[in-house]
């Protein structure tokens, strides 16, 4: 379920600090504009693709479609954080971890639901 926000060839590093990458040159000190448009572009699909993975457990009566926004968001931020907690030295942090987390967190959201 998770696995298409936290894909596993986000395990490798390298992959990582491709991720990163993306948004060091958009968000950096001397950020390329053409940069920002790609990152921006990139945020709105994610987003865009996450509200619409949602809108079918909306349409299963395991979501309130009131919540579809909220829930988005913090599922990508939590993934953003994960990546970053990933990446960053002496964090005990892995992507696989991070899958475990973000399942967790749906599962408490699909199950708080009372359709």
């Amino acid at each position: 379920m998770v696995a298409q926000f936290l894909p596993a060839d986000l395990d490798e590093y390298a992959a990582l600090r491709l991720w990163f990458t993306a948004y060091s040159s958009a968000l950096g000190p001397s950020p390329a504009e053409s940069n920002q448009r790609l990152l921006a572009a990139a945020a709105t699909r994610s987003h865009e693709h996450m509200r619409r993975w949602l809108t079918h457990f909306v349409e299963e009566d395991l979501l309130d479609a009131d919540s579809v926004d909220d829930v988005a968001n913090t599922a990508i931020a939590l993934t953003v954080g994960i990546a970053m907690e990933a990446l960053t030295p002496g964090s005990p942090a892995t992507v696989p971890d991070g899958r475990r987390l973000l399942a967790r967190h749906f599962a408490g959201v699909l199950g708080s639901h009372r359709g």
